[in-house]
């Protein structure tokens, strides 16, 4: 316990921080990733095997309970954060919950996949449809804070690393004769430029950036 700031809560202090952070004039606002509702969706999915939130070392076969204090609690956080910044800070989420009220917009992550799809849901329901608990890519334009920063962000590698191996990534760009998806990259903007929202094309989440070369858009009519 800090003797100057007294008992506080993980989440108090994740707050109370990034607030101090935004009240340097040379930061415009933050981005809170792992900012999405229900986290018991990774069971399975990463590295995470299991969540014991009362550390009792038995494992849980309902995390109903979990995502609930989760979503509240996550709602709580950011509305406390809004509360010590003020209406005229950014705080930007990524695959964030659908506190529209609080938050500049969400970033939906690796969109389109391959498949053309979401992480969430199919690409039209993520497009132009509500996400239960996080909201569609026309919602958050509607409904987010201005300035509203929301994004697709296009990955070209929609693979990751194995959750059950070493956790290190292979990363296609380095592969000789690699040659970048250009019409994933140009689905990915053109998904972005059906409304007014931000566009990212990028490698994968375990390499956050991209650098192609001689990138020709095409025309409208390719």
């Amino acid at each position: 316990m800090s003797p100057t700031v007294g008992p506080e809560r993980w989440a108090d202090y994740n707050a109370r921080v990034a607030a101090g952070l935004l009240s340097n004039p040379d930061w415009d606002g933050i981005l809170l990733d792992r900012a999405d509702p229900n986290q018991s969706r990774l069971i399975g999915s990463s590295t995470a095997r299991t969540i014991d939130p009362d550390q009792s070392n038995t494992l849980l076969t309902d995390y109903a309970a979990f995502d609930a204090a989760w979503n509240e609690g996550l709602r709580r956080y950011e509305s406390q954060l809004r509360q010590m910044v003020g209406d005229e800070e950014i705080i930007f989420v990524n695959w964030g919950m659908d506190n529209f009220d609080l938050l500049n917009g969400n970033n939906y992550e690796g969109f389109p996949l391959d498949n053309g799809n979401s992480y969430r849901a199919s690409w039209r329901q993520t497009v132009f449809g509500s996400i239960p608990a996080i909201g569609g890519y026309a919602e958050w334009m509607a409904q987010g804070q201005t300035s509203n920063l929301t994004m697709i962000e296009t990955y070209e590698d929609d693979g990751g690393s194995d959750p059950t191996g070493s956790g290190d990534y292979d990363n296609p760009c380095d592969d000789p004769g690699f040659t970048p998806n250009y019409q994933k990259m140009r689905f990915g903007l053109t998904t972005a430029l059906l409304n007014d929202g931000y566009f990212s094309y990028e490698i994968n989440t375990n390499a956050g950036w991209h650098v192609p070369k001689n990138l020709r858009l095409a025309s409208a009519t390719d």
